[in-house]
């Protein structure tokens, strides 16, 4: 009797154990968590010699699929007046297991599809995407900081400074 109570006991450890641990992709996603919630900030995007804009952004995560899937919203609103749509996308990230690597793919308001391989960072991640490599990383507390630079000279092309909004 008291081997039946050992292997019950190492059984239900055991299988508790396998059932507590989090899939690759749940552990793989979780290094995203920064982009959760709802944050609002300011940017500006070069176009060369035609010049910079500056823009508000509203953008919006969460996790979907039990964690192993992020979806992200975002709505750029082109200053002075905040009346005309500079940039509106959606973006789904998710983790490949054959490949190890999270995929982030985002339909834009003109009807592009960009997919990108995200190289996750010590912080952050970066990806290259229209003729730019971008990089999202941790900014103060609670916020958060994403840029892009040309493929070709190495110039920044822009920056954006996200800080959650308050009282969500």
């Amino acid at each position: 009797m008291r081997n039946i109570s050992v292997l019950f006991v190492v059984v239900f450890v055991f299988s508790s154990q396998v059932l507590a641990q989090d899939s690759p992709a749940k552990t793989a996603m979780s290094q995203l968590s920064f982009l959760m919630g709802e944050r609002s900030g300011e940017g500006w995007h070069s176009h060369g010699a035609s010049g910079t804009n500056e823009f508000f952004q509203e953008s919006f995560g969460r996790f979907q699929m039990d964690g192993e899937v992020m979806f992200t919203e975002q709505k750029a609103l082109l200053a002075p007046d905040y009346e005309v749509i500079l940039h509106q996308s959606v973006s789904f990230y998710s983790f490949v297991e054959e490949t190890g690597e999270i995929i982030v793919r985002t339909l834009l308001n003109h009807g592009g599809l960009r997919e990108s391989t995200v190289e996750v960072k010590d912080e952050g991640f970066t990806w290259i995407g229209g003729g730019n490599r971008w990089e999202i990383m941790p900014w103060n507390e609670d916020g958060w900081i994403q840029r892009a630079f040309n493929l070709d000279s190495g110039d920044q092309v822009f920056e954006l400074v996200m800080e959650p909004v308050s009282g969500k």
